[in-house]
């Protein structure tokens, strides 16, 4: 059974159930399958139902196995319990809460929607067919019980089902829908002026005693804080790899191996015309009509389109794409096999219909050459050798850093490469100082006060570092060179800025007293533009202009004017000058529906989040 069990558990569900197993043994052993002992203690309560500390954490195991599969080049180590810790809490104390909702409401699991998903579970089978004992041994594997196990299984389902059901009650009614789509549709006619942030940028000079000045009054943002120089040795099956020779005769046995096992694929390239909506006699006279108008010159193509009933490819000429044996009905492929590229068959029958079946291109893969794999089977050797060596490295390595007073007699006594650091500080920097159990070695006090070398930390599968302090520097103020260009920057950006919105206040209110755009970008001297028929997702406006040109009321006298600054930094002096009605007859009786689907969802969706919000607020949360 054991092994029927193991052959079982595999893909995503294996994925779900290793993760569950893992976590108890990983933090607790054991016993804590059998959720006895403080850690299995309660986590938080929600209306007087418990909540495990044990489910918690085999809740964050789960979301930091999704987040490494969703994001492969993630530090595994900086998804720590702590910071995965709280968040997988809330959820499960929002699941139960609408778990408990959903149950006042009336809402179940019966019996047998429980066994008809357990018994289409693989993880539960055996040779196909649900085994009880298989299943039992999995939920002792789990730490449930089989009551446990289904009250998990409702609590999820019937969360989802009523989060669903709420979502999917949702509706705009007529008065509504006409009301939004007005809004949505409005259209607005705007003149804006356009005053360029670099012009006043460039128009601006710093003395040196206004740097001098900024340099002695903002002495705190010049201070750096203490920070740190390490030399380290990392060690890992790539790094390892590229000091190892691999033979020539290694790559050729190997690639003498992978060749006697390799199998040739036959792939065809196909094309069909099928009929299948007339009687037998019909469709025999309709083949005969399409092969008499073949010899006469029309392409098997124009045929397919004109003829075939086979929605899914009559429209691409009858091209069924590339397939492999075994991908098509028998008869099929029987012809298929005895056609040359280019000839068309005889009538065939299947299930289906009758079809003529025209080869395009056929192909048969042989084993790569030699030469074209030696550098990948070269590679996987090396690899394979590293993989090997990995573990014997790394205890030397152990050995040889403990209490070592440098780090270079250990990388030439391993023949390993020892790299140096730039200053970094607690915040961590570039590259692998970047990752968090580094940053806390380096600034631990056996490395920072003792100057002894750190451990050797395992940073992930088959990733490891020790690291030593090289050097030590105490927290001081930068010389003025070394940022005067980065006060000369920040002042001219503060005096610009200064320039530029008096500029614009001062333009904005002309236009408020009266002036139009026009007359006063003309004698500013700056570039102004009339737009008509804005929407409110006019992508080729700035985002900040159109929504200031939409934030005014459509009850408001026109025209009335406005000062925004632009995504750009730029400004904007606009003003807004015709409001019209949205038009539901400029839309399709598609594009109208689907309007109504899209505003009757988000009124779903908000109310939801206030019932669901309403929900949290009313529950008893106890942590």
């Amino acid at each position: 059974m054991l092994d029927s069990f193991r052959q079982n558990t595999k893909g995503i569900t294996a994925a779900v159930l290793v993760g569950i197993i893992i976590i108890p043994l990983a933090f607790f052993g054991v016993d804590s399958l059998f959720l006895t002992g403080p850690e299995a203690d309660r986590a938080a309560s929600v209306n007087g139902e418990s909540i495990s500390r044990l489910r918690v954490l085999q809740g964050v195991q789960l979301r930091r196995q999704q987040m490494l599969e969703q994001f492969p080049d993630m530090d595994p180590g900086a998804l720590s319990e702590d910071l995965l810790y709280e968040p997988t809490l809330e959820g499960l104390v929002r699941e139960a809460v609408l778990y408990q909702a959903a149950r006042d409401q009336g809402m179940g699991m019966s019996d047998g929607t429980f066994r008809d998903m357990i018994v289409q579970q693989p993880a539960f089978q055996r040779d196909g067919k649900f085994d009880p004992d298989m299943y039992r041994y999995a939920l002792g594997r789990l730490g449930f019980t089989p009551k446990t196990y289904r009250q998990r299984v409702e609590e999820e389902l019937l969360a989802g089902q009523f989060t669903g059901g709420v979502l999917a009650s949702g509706f705009v009614t007529g008065p509504e829908f006409e009301r939004l789509v007005a809004l949505t549709l409005q259209e607005r006619d705007l003149h804006y002026l356009r005053l360029a942030r670099s012009t006043f940028a460039d128009a601006v000079e710093i003395n040196d005693g206004e740097v001098e000045t900024y340099y002695q009054q903002q002495n705190d943002q010049f201070q750096v804080p203490e920070q740190i120089r390490v030399a380290f040795i990392e060690v890992t099956p790539e790094g390892l790899g590229e000091s190892i020779a691999v033979d020539e005769e290694a790559i050729r046995q190997r690639y003498e191996e992978e060749s006697a096992t390799y199998q040739s694929q036959t792939q065809w390239e196909v094309a069909h015309i099928q009929i299948d909506d007339q009687s037998e006699v019909e469709a025999k006279k309709t083949i005969a009509t399409i092969q008499a108008r073949l010899a006469d010159g029309d392409t098997f193509e124009s045929l397919a389109r004109e003829f075939s009933t086979d929605a899914g490819s009559a429209q691409q000429g009858g091209i069924l794409g590339v397939v492999s044996p075994g991908a098509l009905p028998e008869a099929m492929e029987d012809v298929i096999e005895t056609l040359a590229v280019g000839e068309v068959s005889e009538p065939v029958s299947t299930e289906s219909g009758l079809h003529l079946i025209k080869v395009l291109d056929k192909t048969v893969s042989n084993p790569p050459d030699f030469e074209a794999e030696r550098e990948r089977i070269a590679a996987d050797l090396k690899r394979e050798k590293a993989m090997d060596a990995l573990p014997r490295v790394v205890e030397t390595l152990k050995e040889k850093a403990f209490n070592v007073d440098s780090l270079a007699s250990v990388a030439e006594d391993m023949a390993l490469p020892l790299q140096t650091s730039e200053p970094f500080g607690r915040e961590g920097g570039a590259g692998i100082l970047a990752n968090p159990a580094v940053v806390e070695a380096a600034f631990s006090n056996e490395v920072l006060e003792h100057e002894y070398a750190s451990e050797v930390l395992e940073l992930g599968e088959q990733h490891f570092l020790v690291l030593k302090l090289l050097e030590r520097i105490p927290a001081h103020k930068q010389p003025l060179e070394a940022v005067r260009d980065a006060i000369v920057s920040r002042l001219r950006s503060r005096k610009s800025q200064e320039q530029i919105s008096e500029q614009a206040s001062a333009l904005v209110k002309q236009v408020r007293s009266g002036a139009s755009i026009e007359s006063v970008a003309v004698e500013s001297g700056y570039p102004w533009q009339v737009v008509t028929n804005v929407t409110r997702f006019q992508s080729n406006l700035d985002p900040a202009l159109a929504e200031a040109a939409f934030s005014h009321s459509s009850a408001i006298k026109l025209p009335v004017a406005g000062l925004i600054e632009l995504s750009d930094g730029d400004y904007a002096v606009y003003t807004v000058d015709r409001i019209h009605t949205g038009d539901p007859s400029k839309l399709t009786d598609q594009e109208l529906e689907g309007l109504r689907k899209s505003l009757g969802q988000l009124i779903a969706s908000r109310e939801w989040q206030s019932y669901e919000a309403a929900l949290l607020a009313g529950a008893d949360i106890e942590r």
